[in-house]
């Protein structure tokens, strides 16, 4: 089940990437966070990467055995990595906008 979060005062988490949040919050707090994101076959492609749409797991964090684990997903990881490989350009491919073959065809 997911849980939306919203921020209700200064926390002063470090949230510049999903590791960086995940390692803050598990100095933090007694729990175990596992931490990724959700892969698009299509991003893939223009990424150079023969993978399948799915949940990637970077990596996983273990406080203490008996801690509940939580999952961290950051939902603009493919895009980081896309507007990294290729800048703004980006968004003048037509292989980015893939989703409109499905809303014109």
């Amino acid at each position: 089940m997911g849980h939306d979060i919203s921020p209700i005062g200064n926390h002063q988490l470090k949230t510049t990437s999903v590791k960086e949040l995940a390692e803050n919050m598990v100095s933090r707090i007694d729990i175990n966070i596992e931490y990724g994101y959700w892969g698009q076959k299509e991003y893939f492609h223009l990424l150079g990467q023969n993978k399948e749409d799915d949940l990637f797991i970077l990596d996983t964090l273990i406080k203490h055995k008996d801690f509940k684990t939580y999952r961290l997903i950051d939902e603009s990881y493919q895009l980081k990595e896309l507007y990294d490989k290729f800048g703004n350009e980006l968004f003048y491919m037509p292989e980015y906008w893939y989703y409109e073959r499905y809303v014109w065809d």
